[in-house]
C-alpha cells in the first residue's frame, strides 16, 4: 500500500512454473474487497 493505493498479488499454481499475478493499483478499500472475493472463490 502506498498513498491510499494497494494491489493484490497472488500466485497462479495452475501453470508450471507458478506465475505471479498482480492486480492493477486501486484504492485500498477496493483492493481489500478484491482480496475477500478471491478468498471466497468469487473472483479470479
Amino acid at each position: 500500500m502506498a498513498a491510499g493505493l494497494g494491489f493484490v498479488r497472488r500466485y497462479d499454481r495452475s501453470v508450471s512454473p507458478p506465475a505471479i499475478v498482480e492486480s492493477p493499483w486501486m484504492r485500498v478499500r477496493d483492493a481489500e474487497t478484491l482480496w475477500q472475493q478471491i478468498m471466497q472463490g468469487e473472483a479470479r
